[in-house]
């Protein structure tokens, strides 16, 4: 009868988050993956999983997805085969990631499969970013990877998980991102997990 409805529903997500690996290469304070320290079990995809869930993602029509972890740049062939899979299947894609192990092959990999990636700073003070990761010289790697990124073509946003800890250098880590090229900046508040 000519009625507009402005509701619809969606046979699934139009937009998904891919976790490759349970592992990561620090240990946040703020990280809501409980299981990132002792012996819990830590979970990793592998090449046959992750084209089984590629192709239910596609058949499924999801039409943008984020590779994720842990950090997923720890294990480089599946975050690249998960890149390409994307990329063949048209699925818009980007990687969340520390950094902190970003290889020329991770960027090109990244720039050919259209692809972005979104990390997260927790200070522009070296020491400070270093202790909030439980990771000594963090920081600078993660520095030498967005700087590799950028070199690169790949385009970088950058996010500030904001804490009581370093609340106050909000301005001063976005002025410092900015001096490195980055056009994406913005802070968020912690999200304490249950």
């Amino acid at each position: 009868r000519g009625e507009y409805n402005m509701y619809y529903e969606f046979k699934s997500p139009l937009t998904v988050q891919l976790e490759i690996t349970s592992e990561c290469n620090h240990c946040c304070i703020h990280c809501y993956n409980y299981w990132r320290t002792g012996s819990s079990n830590k979970a990793t995809l592998n090449e046959t999983q992750l084209y089984k869930i590629m192709r239910n993602l596609k058949n499924s029509e999801v039409v943008q997805m984020t590779i994720t972890g842990g950090e997923p740049m720890i294990y480089p062939n599946l975050l690249i085969k998960g890149l390409e899979l994307a990329n063949n299947f048209n699925i818009k894609c980007s990687v969340n990631s520390n950094l902190t192990l970003v290889t020329t092959e991770i960027a090109r990999a990244i720039k050919k499969n259209n692809s972005g990636v979104l990390t997260s700073i927790l200070s522009h003070n070296p020491k400070k970013h270093d202790e909030l990761t439980n990771s000594k010289g963090s920081h600078n790697r993660l520095v030498k990877g967005l700087k590799l990124l950028l070199k690169t073509g790949v385009p970088v946003s950058v996010n500030m998980v904001v804490m009581q800890q370093n609340l106050n250098e909000v301005y001063e880590t976005g002025k410092s991102m900015r001096e490195l090229g980055v056009k994406n900046f913005s802070s968020t508040k912690v999200c304490p997990s249950l």
